[in-house]
């Protein structure tokens, strides 16, 4: 019985490393970031825009 309750675990440990190296996990999120860095970009040339415009209209007062 004994030897029966070792042998599951020693297997699963073979099995968990064999040695192959792994391939790195893909970056799902990849194209998400990228968007988010578009839209940041954008917040920040129509920030930029709104700020002129306030300037140009407190100029003309």
């Amino acid at each position: 019985m004994f030897p029966r309750v070792l042998i599951l675990p020693a297997l699963l440990l073979v099995a968990a490393c064999d040695g192959k190296p792994r391939e790195p996990a893909p970056d799902v999120l990849k194209s998400q970031r990228q968007m988010l860095n578009k839209a940041k970009d954008v917040e920040q040339v129509l920030q930029q825009s709104a700020d002129r415009q306030r300037e140009e209209v407190e100029q003309q007062k």
